[in-house]
């Protein structure tokens, strides 16, 4: 990955901050918080949308009474582009309600509509087969993180799940295979015990069975999407310096396999409060929102990145060196092909056969 590009692209609000990104109908449109500060009672939500390279508002949305927060776009089953963002309120029992708005040109909204249980901050949705999904983690008093199916007719479901109950996990971001696995970079935040490390998860429907493995670093905001020709993913998230400190953090953008490892990353011009990235991607070039507060204020940000359009491994045009071993078994020989530019054990290629290898001119 190579940055090619990074602008300022709004500082009109005291605080800007908590980006998403999504291309609908060929438009990049992008959603964040505007507010007095990083927590205060009058959030509300800006959506700007690319115009030939300028980014020009076309909706502000807010409640009564409301902080609305982690602005999150998505298109839905009937092509419509869809927000969702918690409201937080000061006084009474309920401190988060989730509501989502949809649209079909981005500039005007319908009314926002509470979905998910009060103080369960559902703080993203992707879409699979007509179904949302997305994780909600317990707010004001209530605890733990639960699973969310839910459908544009006003139906929801949840479990719980159950590993997470002495632990504070939250925010997340997940994406789907054809078969319906589902593939999940979750933060943590136990403080108490410095277990901070993002964890990595996959569960196949109905996703009550998961596998968790930490990611070695602590995260938080993390965004997930598919890689062009979802061999493996892009992420984005902030990174933090200490386990237990909330600063020094930055902005990074990976490039991670099938198995959550990262096998390159960027970090982006950011630092002190800054992060919650958003991520549109093509075929060459990876689209990266969020905000920062390195240069003033917290303002938003929109960097380009220039990606490798990768292609289905084939051994015989990308490999370049090969090696071989002879194993206990006197009638098999393993080979391993990999890139003669990265030849790491996490990038071997195993290829078992029997008999002699077609060339053996590179032993």
């Amino acid at each position: 990955m190579k940055l090619l590009d990074c602008k300022l692209i709004w500082d009109h609000a005291e605080h800007n901050a908590f980006t998403d990104l999504q291309l609908f109908n060929g438009t990049l449109f992008l959603a964040f918080r505007e507010g007095s500060a990083h927590v205060s009672p009058d959030g509300a939500i800006r959506i700007l949308r690319d115009v030939k390279g300028e980014w020009q508002s076309c909706a502000l949305i807010s409640l009564p009474d409301a902080d609305l927060r982690d602005a999150k776009l998505s298109i839905g089953p009937d092509n419509s582009l869809i927000l969702l963002s918690a409201a937080a309120y000061q006084e009474g029992p309920i401190k988060h309600q989730c509501h989502y708005w949809t649209s079909h040109d981005g500039e005007h909204w319908s009314s926002g509509t509470p979905v998910a249980e009060p103080n369960h901050w559902l703080w993203r949705i992707t879409w699979h087969q007509s179904t949302a999904y997305g994780l909600a983690y317990g707010t004001g008093g209530t605890k733990g993180l639960f699973w969310y199916e839910w459908t544009l007719d006003g139906q929801w479901h949840y479990h719980r799940l159950e590993e997470f109950d002495n632990q504070y996990a939250n925010e997340h971001g997940l994406c789907f295979d054809e078969s319906g696995k589902a593939y999940c970079l979750l933060r943590r935040d136990n403080k108490d015990n410095k277990i901070t490390e993002g964890l990595w998860g996959t569960a196949t429907p109905p996703y009550r069975d998961w596998q968790w493995q930490p990611m070695g670093f602590r995260i938080g905001g993390p965004v997930l999407i598919w890689n062009p020709n979802r061999s493996g993913f892009y992420a984005a998230y902030r990174r933090y310096e200490q386990v237990d400190q909330w600063v020094p953090q930055w902005t990074e953008v990976a490039e991670l396999g099938m198995d959550g490892g990262v096998v390159d990353s960027l970090t982006l011009p950011s630092g002190g409060d800054c992060s919650y990235p958003g991520l549109s991607t093509d075929e060459t070039h990876l689209n990266c929102s969020y905000y920062s507060s390195h240069e003033k204020d917290t303002s938003i940000y929109c960097s380009k990145i220039k990606i490798i359009n990768q292609k289905k491994l084939k051994p015989k045009k990308i490999f370049k060196k090969r090696i071989w071993l002879i194993v206990p078994n006197p009638n098999m020989k393993l080979y391993f092909y990999a890139s003669r530019s990265r030849l790491t054990l996490r990038n071997l290629l195993p290829i078992y056969f029997y008999g002699a290898p077609p060339n053996t001119e590179s032993k």
